[in-house]
């Protein structure tokens, strides 16, 4: 009996030992399979992944292209000769009018504020150049013992120019400002045009109280200024 229980026991641990090696046997082949079909797989991703296509060969660069000769610039014309200028002419010689160094620079400069009164009477403005006319007065007394001919006559001239023809004007010009302003107002107080109404008239009475304009200028100068 006992003979048979430990047969029994030693077949059942046979069997065992048996089915043990035979679970490791089939584990190692399932590890191989998996370990088989995991290469399968890397194997076909590689295959799926697409060669990278080469780089396309760069482009040989185009030959640069030889610059033009540069054109050779034009010769300068030459320059037209300058004309030479006129030859200036000379100035007229002076008259020899008898006159000493003194009487010849009061004869000039006399002559030159003459000019400028007389612009001064034709422009309307005879207030403005008396100062001119009191520089031709001074000139003219160096003047008036030249017997030249004509000396004497721009002495004549300018003496009639200072003083008749400037103050005259001076003095209508004042009558007519009196005037202007006594019909604004005949109350008016006429300080500034009798003060140049007055001046004009003392010039005028020294050599031509007689003239018919200065006699009615000095009877309007009674009536409003005195």
């Amino acid at each position: 009996m006992m003979r048979k229980v430990l047969i029994a026991l030693f077949a059942l641990a046979f069997a065992a030992t048996l089915g043990c090696g035979k679970k490791e046997e089939e584990k190692k082949a399932e590890g191989k399979q998996e370990a088989k079909k995991e290469a399968k797989q890397e194997e076909g991703k590689k295959e799926e992944a697409p060669a990278k296509e080469e780089a396309p060969a760069k482009e040989e660069a185009p030959a640069k292209e030889e610059a033009p000769a540069k054109e050779e610039a034009p010769a300068k014309e030459e320059a037209p000769a300058k004309e030479e200028a006129p030859a200036k002419e000379e100035a007229p010689a002076k008259k020899d009018l008898g006159l000493d160094a003194g009487q010849e620079f009061a004869y000039e400069g006399a002559r030159e504020d003459l000019k400028v009164v007389k612009k001064g009477i034709a422009d309307g403005k005879p207030k403005d150049v008396d100062m001119n006319c009191a520089v031709v007065a001074g000139y003219v007394e160096t003047l008036k013992g030249v017997e030249n001919a004509e000396v004497k006559a721009f002495v004549a001239e300018a003496l009639k120019t200072c003083q008749f023809e400037r103050p005259l004007l001076v003095a209508k010009d004042a009558a007519a400002a009196l005037d202007e302003a006594l019909k604004k107002d005949p109350e008016a107080i006429l300080l500034s045009e009798c003060m140049d109404l007055g001046m004009a008239l003392d010039e005028l009475m020294k050599g031509h109280s007689e003239n018919e304009d200065v006699k009615k200028l000095k009877e309007l100068a009674v009536k409003h200024c005195e």
